[in-house]
């Protein structure tokens, strides 16, 4: 697993966050939004953790005038792993693969999770590598269809999800015949609180089905208002074509 940093300034905090992955010897940390402020945070992760592989995510937050800037000057100092969606268009993906000259893979994760069509889309020289997260992506069988398709490398990752959600990403990364990077699928440990647990031991999480404490899902369940929100985002999900699509796919329901 890698252990993911939030875009927190400050040597001890990023310490004590870094504390929570034990045995995690790759770092993913969040930038994108003062170029200076992400050069120290970096600096400081190789201060507290001086072998790490260091990957670096954006969210699409640079043009790709701002991304070839950051990261040259971010390849000054010190090997790169990748970064992560740098722009957030195919097309300012593909400019920035032909104009920049720093050696450093590029990862796609937006560009592929938020596609309608994530079969569909061309990424020839647009990324090097596809982030996978089996929630937006529509499950494992479509996730591994998805890595089929585009024949690139993969790390299946997670978003601020409950130990739940994360086991499924963790039962991805199992099958997948290869996993050349660290999965990043240890975002639960950034939860306040969760329904269940997934504990790392030695930078590693164990694939399982942990099942949600009574007790927790009484203590954290959510407000009616947030639980109709829920509901009427998968009616809508279901009238704008999910219904066709499990039809399609012979799936019960």
């Amino acid at each position: 697993m890698n252990a993911t940093l939030p875009a927190v300034n400050g040597i001890e905090r990023i310490s004590e966050i870094l504390s929570w992955y034990p045995g995690c010897s790759t770092v993913k940390i969040k930038a994108g939004k003062n170029l200076q402020e992400d050069l120290q945070r970096i600096e400081h992760v190789r201060m507290v953790v001086p072998n790490a592989k260091i990957r670096i995510d954006v969210n699409g937050a640079w043009s790709v005038e701002e991304a070839i800037r950051a990261i040259s000057e971010i390849h000054q100092g010190g090997t790169i792993e990748y970064v992560e969606q740098p722009c957030s268009t195919i097309e300012d993906l593909r400019k920035l693969k032909k104009l920049l000259k720093a050696d450093v893979l590029i990862a796609g994760d937006e560009v592929l999770r938020k596609s309608p069509k994530p079969l569909d889309i061309n990424l020839n020289e647009v990324v090097d590598i596809l982030m996978l997260k089996v929630a937006p992506l529509g499950g494992i069988s479509q996730s591994l269809r998805i890595a089929k398709k585009h024949g690139l490398p993969v790390v299946v990752s997670s978003a601020l999800e409950s130990a739940i959600g994360i086991s499924y990403g963790l039962k991805l990364a199992a099958v997948l015949p290869e996993l050349p990077f660290a999965c990043g699928l240890g975002t639960g440990q950034l939860l306040g609180a969760d329904v269940a647990s997934l504990g790392i031991i030695d930078g590693a999480i164990a694939v399982g089905s942990p099942s949600p404490e009574a007790k927790a899902l009484d203590e954290y369940a959510t407000s009616l208002e947030r639980l109709d929100y829920w509901k009427e985002r998968i009616r809508k999900t279901w009238v704008a074509g999910a219904q066709d699509w499990i039809a399609k796919e012979g799936w019960v329901w």
